[in-house]
């Protein structure tokens, strides 16, 4: 289905202050809502962190090992424990980087502070940024 998903002025107005936020939103990961989810267009890393992957009842059964090295946020190389999961303290629960974004067809805007993405039904859902 070719539908178009883009973002409107009004979709600015819940936006009170344009301060170049980052996209910080609530998603559903495992069937569990999970709070201070960061979308990164730029990252190529989708990550879970283990409080994270803890708190909503997940084991380390269905994780896969993970080879690479991933660059931290201070400057410091971390290995992953496994494809999906990093022991690092963070701010965020969760960090959604381009492929996932990708695979749900999604269409992030920072100055509207949202992310729209295509629904089965024909419609668009919006998840806005805190």
């Amino acid at each position: 289905m070719n539908l178009p998903i883009m973002f409107m002025e009004d979709d600015a107005r819940p936006v009170h202050v344009h301060h170049k936020d980052p996209l910080v939103i609530e998603a559903q990961i495992a069937n569990k809502r999970v709070f201070r989810v960061l979308v990164d267009n730029g990252s190529s890393a989708n990550i879970l962190f283990k409080f994270s992957f803890q708190a909503i009842g997940l084991t380390e059964t269905i994780l896969s090992p993970c080879p690479i090295q991933l660059q931290g946020f201070n400057g410091e190389a971390l290995i992953p424990m496994r494809k999906i999961q990093v022991d690092f303290p963070t701010t965020y629960n969760a960090i959604l980087g381009l492929s996932i974004l990708v695979d749900f067809g999604a269409v992030t805007s920072i100055r509207h502070l949202g992310i729209k993405f295509p629904y089965d039904n024909g419609c668009v859902g919006v998840a806005r940024g805190d």
